[in-house]
């Protein structure tokens, strides 16, 4: 078995699916587990898969990497606002809300080079710019 096979394998083992991957060194990975509301960190080159600590929040449906500032944001689905998570501890904070007249369900972030932070809604497909 591979080095990604492994890495997926625990990955789905512990029933996790979101990742963002340090933009930087992109030997580092991190994922949050619906379960337990917490945020794991994934070391791509070992594929071991390690606790960090609880988010605070109960659905973070997205993660993404700022490749600008090096922070990590999410997306809180229940609640709609953006969130910046401590990759040390794992602890989130909300940034803004997401919009009064907006439905989120299943996000997805990503980041451009030059650092535009985009959503999108799984559910209608919409393509959001957050700013």
């Amino acid at each position: 078995m591979n080095r990604i096979s492994r890495t997926l394998s625990a990955v789905a083992a512990l029933g996790l699916a979101l990742v963002a991957v340090v933009p930087v060194s992109g030997q580092t990975a991190y994922t949050v587990n619906d379960v337990d509301a917490n945020l794991y960190r994934i070391d791509l080159q070992s594929g071991v898969v390690a606790a960090v600590g609880p988010t605070g929040f109960g659905d973070v449906e997205a993660l993404a990497f700022d490749p600008l500032s090096g922070r990590l944001y999410a997306i809180e689905d229940d609640l709609e606002v953006l969130l910046t998570c401590d990759p040390q501890s794992g602890a989130c904070s909300v940034v803004g809300s997401l919009g009064s007249d907006l439905y989120v369900s299943g996000a997805g972030l990503a980041f451009s080079c030059s650092g535009r932070l985009f959503m999108v809604d799984e559910n209608s497909g919409s393509w959001y710019e957050i700013n």
